[in-house]
């Protein structure tokens, strides 16, 4: 089978990321598979290369979108895909205006509007064209689905088919349920994410306030780069924590970074999914996250490392609580009990037989 996977960017991303298990996956049953992005700094197209997969770079040609819609218009033409599958809003743009008899489909990475910086009225149009043109559409979570029918950006007619990430299932080898604090002394805490308003740093800067105000020894390392960065450096000069947050901008080793640390935390509002969870259940760390539904999703309802959205009060006392080895070790045990859920062979047969659909 030939599949074209057509996505915004192949910058790292919990989208692209997970783009890069689902097309490894493809080309490893015998599939040819080409990935073609549409603008950014193709950071991951060296690892796309190197487990079997075609990287077509031809959009990145021009600048201006008619002329990114034209390289597209010839890759398509030349390549001749049975599937076409678009991922992220321009990339289904661009996907919706067939030009060949291929069957596309459309995965829904984020609980998000199609354009959030349009109109309401603007998003749910171009939202609803691509639908209507699509021949599939795969949302990444129930959350996901949910808000794509209540937001009306989907008819509630139209079939949705929920498809979880699979995790990368070659980057940890370690299947022990549990692993021990880097040290008795410092509680070493990682968060990952783009810096905005979705992630809410913020909560999680005021939970590591009133966790050294109380003699914590606690230091946070922050993983990304966005437009919050210097307010949310500045808030952190105003709690008083300068010396305890750490700030790394993006990383291309998330492996490294859960390995070296005692815990996750996710503080964001909202998620499509949350692709570093998976990897932190990969990794045996404890993750402490806010409930929002598509974190409940992934970690599970009756997970006891949920607090309430933006409460860092009960994000403090979490974190507290987790210099407790048998909560932190009871945490790490809930999640290895979720990893068959997220196989990637799982996904990616599930994606195959919506390809096969007649």
């Amino acid at each position: 089978m030939k599949i074209l996977h057509v996505i915004t960017t192949i910058d790292r991303g919990g989208a692209e990321n997970q783009l890069l298990v689902l097309a490894k996956k493809q080309a490893q049953m015998g599939h040819k598979v080409c990935v073609l992005p549409l603008k950014g700094d193709f950071e991951l197209q060296q690892e796309f290369i190197d487990n079997g997969v075609d990287v077509n770079m031809s959009a990145l040609t021009s600048r201006f979108l008619i002329g990114k819609f034209l390289n597209y218009k010839s890759v398509v033409r030349s390549y001749k895909p049975e599937i076409l599958h678009a991922h992220l809003p321009q990339a289904e743009i661009f996907s919706a205006i067939k030009m060949r008899n291929y069957r596309l489909i459309i995965s829904k990475h984020n609980a998000e509007n199609f354009a959030p910086k349009r109109s309401k009225i603007l998003s749910l149009l171009l939202s609803r064209f691509v639908a209507y043109k699509s021949d599939s559409i795969i949302a990444i979570s129930e959350a996901v689905k949910k808000f794509l029918i209540d937001s009306k950006e989907i008819s509630k007619k139209q079939e949705i088919n929920v498809v979880y990430y699979g995790f990368d299932d070659d980057i940890y080898q370690d299947k022990s349920s549990s692993k021990p604090l880097t040290s008795k002394n410092l509680l070493k805490i990682a968060t990952v994410g783009r810096l905005v308003r979705q992630k809410d740093h913020p909560t999680t800067l005021k939970a590591i306030q009133l966790c050294i105000m109380e003699g914590m020894n606690t230091e946070l390392h922050v993983y990304g780069e966005g437009i919050l960065r210097e307010e949310l450096m500045d808030l952190t000069s105003r709690l008083k924590i300068t010396e305890n947050v750490k700030w790394h901008g993006r990383t291309n080793n998330i492996r490294k970074v859960l390995l070296e640390s005692d815990v996750l935390v996710l503080s964001s509002i909202y998620e499509g999914f949350g692709l570093v969870l998976l990897e932190a259940i990969q990794a045996n760390i404890p993750i402490l996250a806010a409930n929002s539904p598509a974190v409940i999703e992934v970690l599970g309802r009756n997970y006891l490392g949920l607090f309430e959205i933006s409460n860092y009060e009960q994000l403090g006392g979490l974190l507290k609580k987790l210099r407790e080895k048998d909560f932190s070790i009871l945490l790490v045990n809930q999640l290895f009990n979720r990893k068959n859920i997220y196989d990637p062979s799982t996904m990616v047969q599930k994606i195959q037989n919506i390809y096969l659909e007649s």
